[in-house]
């Protein structure tokens, strides 16, 4: 038996009742892993003392091109209110994660030192 046609045009009217009724999401998308550590939630830099071992992008390279070319993309972009991207002057790449003083597990610290060193000790 195939549908009337005044049955096709009340599908649309019914998912849009239904999307109207549904109870509102009150909970919001998950933030990313660095607010609370690196950054604070208004994106303003927090004091994260470690160590690492990073390369700079060279300014006029293709890579840098690209990053300074997503950045201007991005600061003119609908929701660049919810974003906080760093300077051009701050590209990098990280070669090697080093400590962090924080982060004080046997996974993320030199076997020879205890949990409780210094940092000082691990630079």
């Amino acid at each position: 038996m195939k549908p009337s046609r005044r049955t096709v045009l009340h599908i649309p009217v019914l998912g849009c009742l239904q999307a109207i009724a549904a109870p509102a999401q009150t909970s919001r998308a998950p933030r990313p892993d660095a607010v609370g550590s690196k950054f604070n939630a208004d994106g303003s830099v927090r004091s994260y003392p470690g160590n690492t071992i990073i390369s700079p992008v060279p300014k006029g390279t293709d890579a840098w091109r690209a990053l300074a070319d997503s950045h201007d993309l991005l600061a003119k972009s609908d929701f660049s209110s919810s974003l906080a991207p760093l300077p051009p002057s701050s590209y990098h790449m990280t070669i090697f994660d080093g400590v962090v003083d924080a982060v004080r597990d046997p996974s993320h610290w030199p076997k020879d030192l205890s949990l409780d060193a210094p940092l000082s000790a691990c630079t």
